[in-house]
């Protein structure tokens, strides 16, 4: 059975993000922390705590929760990043930046599951307490250890050859010749601070050009205003 749902898992991460070394990193990420937790659960409670071995539906309990929850996780992660190398520049800063982002919610739903899993460990039943204990141990690992640390390692190594054949980010031209470009945008926006500052001084020098300015009302038709025309006729 394990198996067939890997080869599910893989086609429809194939579909979902559009690659072939994304999907096959993902799925290496969750198989080591599959085994790891089940090493770690096996070791804890027939070395530490001298019991005869772990219950039969470990792995079964394991692989239902913990890989489906790790696979969540680490979609969450590898979209975010691949989102993030849609913009030009380098794939370290896009990993970067879609860690900073994501990181939050995807630790925050791992403690909440962990927590709420874990607290079978206190059960009186030694089946339920290896239960509890390892499905919170490989929440945890699947959420702090492989998505937040593993999968963006290999991302920011591999680069956007992680996505191949469909590369993010290959318009580097087309963003440079982008008249909104965020840096040509910065430039503008200067520009127009500065022009804003010099008009604010000179009306402070000369107050009466602001009233002036305040008070006239708009000419219609191509001809002057009345006030102005009834200055020039004083005059």
């Amino acid at each position: 059975m394990f198996p067939v749902a890997a080869v599910l898992i893989t086609l429809i991460l194939l579909v979902l993000l559009r690659s072939l070394l994304a999907p096959a990193v993902l799925m290496a990420a969750v198989g080591l922390g599959f085994a790891a937790t089940l090493g770690a659960s096996a070791l804890f409670f027939q070395h530490h705590l001298d019991k005869p071995g772990v219950n039969f539906v470990l792995p079964l309990v394991l692989f239902l929760f913990v890989v489906a929850l790790g696979t969540d996780y680490n979609i969450l992660i590898s979209d975010r990043i691949r989102e993030e190398m849609e913009r030009p520049g380098p794939a370290r800063a896009a990993v970067a930046r879609a860690v900073r982002h994501t990181a939050p919610a995807i630790a925050t739903a791992g403690v909440v599951l962990a927590a709420s899993f874990g607290s079978l460990a206190v059960n009186a039943a030694p089946s339920t307490q290896q239960i509890g204990f390892a499905t919170g141990l490989g929440i945890m690992l699947s959420a702090f250890v492989l998505s937040i640390v593993l999968v963006p390692a290999l991302a920011a190594i591999f680069g956007r050859s992680m996505w191949w054949p469909v590369r993010p980010g290959r318009g580097p031209a087309r963003s440079q010749a982008d008249p909104l470009s965020p840096g040509r945008l910065t430039s503008a926006s200067r520009s127009a601070a500065r022009r804003a500052v010099r008009s604010v001084r000179r009306l402070r020098r000369r107050p009466q050009d602001a009233r002036g300015l305040l008070l006239r009302p708009p000419a219609r038709d191509g001809r002057r205003s009345r006030p102005r025309a009834e200055a020039e006729v004083r005059a």
